[in-house]
């Protein structure tokens, strides 16, 4: 099972926020990992493939807005939503928004989290251990 987390990018300075979803930053699995063990990504969906890169780039191109009402208000066969997919804002019905360069998939186990991968430039890159300030 792999699980798709969004970071919540709107929450974040804007020093960091360019880091974690700007150019290309050999950085970024690190700054991923630092955040995600201070909380700044939400869970938003599940998807029952293989933590491979096949799975990766399908869990990836099935949350993506191209087309349609959006991933999250017509989900695919398989997707499974672990948080809201539609939300009210200005009086508008919204769906989720696509994932991005700096969201993370996390190959799930039976006994829990396995491996994270960031979204990346050219890819997914592995997350080294989660971490946390302070």
């Amino acid at each position: 099972m792999l699980i798709i987390h969004h970071v919540q990018i709107d929450d974040l300075d804007k020093e960091t926020a360019f880091a974690l979803a700007g150019p290309p930053n050999p950085e970024r699995a690190t700054l991923a990992a630092r955040l995600i063990g201070e909380g700044r990504y939400e869970r938003v969906a599940s998807i029952d493939l293989r933590a491979t890169s096949h799975g990766l780039e399908t869990a990836y191109a099935v949350t993506q807005n191209i087309e349609g009402p959006g991933w999250s208000r017509d989900l695919p066969i398989g997707l499974t939503l672990l948080a809201p997919g539609l939300f009210v804002e200005d009086g508008k019905l919204w769906g989720r928004r696509s994932t991005m360069i700096g969201d993370v998939i996390e190959y799930q186990g039976h006994d829990g989290p396995q491996q994270r991968f960031v979204v990346d430039w050219a890819g997914f890159t592995a997350l080294p251990p989660i971490t946390t300030e302070g």
